[in-house]
């Protein structure tokens, strides 16, 4: 995984408690089932990009949101994914630790990296 080390950092220490901890949560999770996936800061959040947008960590005001750049397109069976429209972004709202330890979250992680790797 390729890292803008600072910009990240200085991203991940302006969060406060508990969602430092859900965005590091986050972060492990795209770096283990992506690990090829290109980490950066774009539009002020965490982006990662593999062959094209990926997936984006936002921060909200009590929340974060991981927004999927193709979430219209991706199976959402336990329906956490938020948003509308025929083509485009979803997301999910995380407030604590626990919501992104969900196995929902990883299967989405999972399947948006199928999708962008897929021929």
């Amino acid at each position: 995984m390729t890292t803008d080390s600072e910009q990240v950092n200085l991203f991940l220490s302006g969060l406060t408690p508990p969602l430092n901890d859900v965005a590091a949560r986050l972060r492990a999770l795209v770096r283990e089932l992506a690990p090829e996936a290109v980490e950066s800061i774009k539009w002020r959040n965490l982006h990662y990009e593999l062959n094209g947008g990926l997936c984006m960590v936002a921060s909200a005001r009590g929340y974060l949101r991981l927004e999927f750049f193709k979430g219209s397109s991706l199976p959402d069976p336990q329906r956490i994914l938020e948003g509308s429209g025929k083509a485009g972004g979803r997301h999910v709202k995380l407030s604590n630790p626990e919501d992104a330890g969900r196995s929902a979250i990883a299967d989405l992680i999972a399947a948006a990296a199928k999708l962008n790797t897929a021929p």
